[in-house]
């Protein structure tokens, strides 16, 4: 009897739920997205490029992945997809981005005396006209490809570079050239702030350009005492304009220009003027620009020129 009341309860017992089978679900690929063209305000352009990886298997959590170092986080909807979008990536993983800063000033340290000329460029800041983008192509048999351009500097410097660590690579060895007996030739092209100021200054302020640090070191140079009273400074401002020279610190003469007999090309009649201190070349800086006299020629591109150094000796 107590056996079948036992039997009876065990049979009547639940049976347990089977165990629940669960499935692995697939590591998520990063998305590649790109914005459409009609929802793209600036014509269909790209802004900043980036892979945005929503997992990985050692951070369960949503991480961001940018390709290129140290870019500043782009819009949600700018993101890449398609063929396009690898091959983007896959170019631009090639790429390495190593600014000079002062932290890491001394470990680009290079022998001045190789380089007879040199060649920098200074990268402005991007204004709202301005966007990143790759330029997709097809070949005949529609074969996708990237028309990307290589350009090769001696030195590249961000739009972060102050105009003192500029000067130090650029101009700063060329006064040990001058002083040494050389000739130096500092040519810079485009606004790189070499009359003086800061890119992010609303006000010109002369004391920081280019020209002014360089005379700064000559000057500083003339302290020591093998100097002091064998050499003077002698100033001359012209301008090259229309394949014409004209004086600047002359009511704009115009210079002749000739080859002499040792291949060496002079400009005759030039006005000089002497100055004794940092403070005498700022003041013609300010005269020459007051004045207006520095013509400008205005054209349609005049926001995308690129800042290029080209420094020479000796």
């Amino acid at each position: 009897m107590n056996n079948t009341a036992v039997d009876q309860t065990s049979s009547a017992s639940p049976v347990p739920p089977p165990t629940p089978i669960v499935e692995q679900q697939p590591q998520p690929q990063p998305q590649l997205q790109i914005p459409h063209p009609a929802n793209n305000k600036a014509e269909g352009r790209l802004s900043r490029l980036h892979v945005v990886q929503q997992s990985s298997s050692i951070n369960t959590h949503n991480t961001a992945v940018s390709v290129v170092p140290e870019p500043p986080s782009p819009p949600t909807s700018a993101r890449l997809h398609g063929p396009f979008g690898q091959m983007i990536l896959d170019y631009r993983s090639t790429l390495t981005y190593a600014p000079i800063t002062n932290s890491n000033l001394h470990h680009h340290e290079t022998n001045q005396k190789d380089l007879r000329i040199c060649v920098a460029v200074r990268k402005r800041p991007l204004n709202k006209h301005h966007c990143l983008a790759h330029v997709p192509k097809s070949k005949v048999d529609l074969t996708t490809y990237l028309d990307n351009q290589t350009f090769k500097f001696d030195y590249t410097f961000d739009e972060k570079v102050s105009n003192e660590l500029v000067y130090h690579y650029i101009a700063a060895p060329l006064i040990d050239t001058m002083f040494n007996g050389g000739n130096a030739t500092v040519f810079a092209y485009g606004k790189t702030s070499t009359m003086g100021g800061d890119l992010s200054s609303a006000k010109t302020d002369y004391s920081h350009g280019i020209y002014a640090q360089i005379a700064r070191g000559i000057f500083h140079r003339l302290l020591q005492p093998q100097y002091r009273t064998s050499l003077e400074i002698f100033i001359t401002f012209y301008e090259i304009y229309c394949g014409k020279v004209f004086d600047l610190l002359n009511n704009k003469k115009r210079l002749r220009v000739f080859e002499d007999q040792n291949g060496f090309v002079q400009v005759c009649d030039q006005q000089e003027q002497q100055v004794k201190s940092i403070q005498d070349v700022l003041n013609i800086i300010q005269h020459v620009r007051g004045k207006n006299q520095r013509r400008v020629l205005v054209t349609m591109d005049m926001y995308n020129g690129q800042p290029v150094l080209v420094k020479s000796s000796q």
